[in-house]
């Protein structure tokens, strides 16, 4: 089949194949799993082509009575695989443009500020090495990367004053938006090259998590999540299963899915060292009980659905839920990713 023909026009068209293949996977492969088992997902991208994403992305948190929407972010991206290399494939990343609101809110006119702030590196091209089965590494123009957030606390100091004068950002609420600003843009900057492209690359990880794996048909298998795996900022271990749970050979698609749940006793204690880093360095207060500090509680979970193109093992269109829990508080973002034509 041309590989024209399986591209997905929009998202939307992309998550309905995904949920349809999801449901069909009888019909789609019958006897699979007695007759084959598994099947080897090989990530063989066409160098220089580009290829169009539209991210979105949303925000929920609920104290178990009330639910409260606070994030919707829409980006687009281009992603090209520019040349071979030893060790995989150096590539290509840019988030052109994004658009950011937060529902709810009273001042519409701070979702400029919100835009800029939901996609820092809208603009900046991050080229990276990845491996063999397309996953990120490091950042190679990380100085590059690093000037454009020196660029940033300018154009963003300018956006607050502009705002302020127009009554969008009161003189009393002024000082604290333009610190945290400040926060956000130093503790970029003061990142190591290794997580620094950690933090940048998130959307390119999501995107890659699916291929490049001999995986089980049918049923899930444990896996160990690559060490780029991070709750509160910080990296914890964690356990994972995956698997495929549809397949189409007729139009070369598999629906891939990956569930991830960290380790809740590194993720308080991670907890406790934001906590500290955002008291200025004292000591978090830990005299409550474990269920008060939502420390020893909090346990934070993953789960992926990938609608994967098997002739190069590239993403089409995937679903990602991140939750973070602890008693009947929940923070949930989902990021869904698209294949969209230029």
């Amino acid at each position: 089949m041309q590989r024209a023909a399986r591209q997905a026009g929009t998202p939307a068209g992309a998550y309905i194949i995904l949920y349809i293949l999801a449901a069909t996977l009888a019909i789609c492969r019958p006897g699979a799993a007695e007759a084959e088992d598994r099947l080897t997902i090989a990530f063989a991208p066409e160098i220089g082509v580009a290829r169009h994403y539209e991210i979105t992305r949303s925000q929920e948190r609920s104290d178990g009575r009330r639910l409260e929407r606070t994030l919707e972010a829409r980006s687009r991206a281009l992603l090209t695989p520019l040349s071979r290399t030893p060790d995989g494939y150096l590539y290509r990343f840019e988030i052109t443009e994004t658009e950011a609101t937060a529902p709810g809110s009273t001042k519409p006119g701070l979702n400029r500020l919100l835009s800029r702030l939901a996609a820092l590196t809208t603009g900046v091209p991050l080229v990276y090495q990845a491996d063999a089965d397309g996953r990120p590494g490091r950042l190679t123009n990380t100085a590059e990367v690093r000037q454009a957030f020196r660029g940033m606390l300018s154009e963003l100091q300018g956006l607050v004053r502009s705002l302020t004068q127009a009554g969008v950002i009161s003189q009393v609420e002024r000082p604290n938006v333009e610190a945290n600003v400040r926060d956000i843009l130093a503790t970029l900057a003061g990142l190591s090259d290794e997580d620094l492209s950690r933090s940048v690359l998130k959307e390119v990880s999501l995107l890659m998590a699916a291929g490049g794996h001999d995986l089980a048909i049918g049923r899930f298998e444990a896996f160990a999540p690559s060490p780029g795996s991070s709750a509160a900022g910080q990296v914890v271990d964690a356990e994972g299963q995956r698997g495929i749970t549809a397949l189409d050979p007729a139009k070369d698609r598999a629906v891939v899915e990956v569930r991830v749940v960290y380790d809740q006793a590194q993720v308080g204690a991670a907890v406790a060292r934001l906590a500290e880093r955002l008291a200025g360095g004292k000591e978090a207060d830990t005299t409550g009980s474990a269920e008060e500090s939502g420390q020893e509680s909090l346990r934070v979970t993953e789960s992926g659905r990938y609608l994967v193109d098997l002739d190069d093992g590239q993403p089409i269109a995937l679903q990602h839920r991140r939750t973070a829990a602890f008693g009947e508080r929940r923070l949930v973002e989902v990021t869904r990713i698209g294949r969209v034509r230029p």
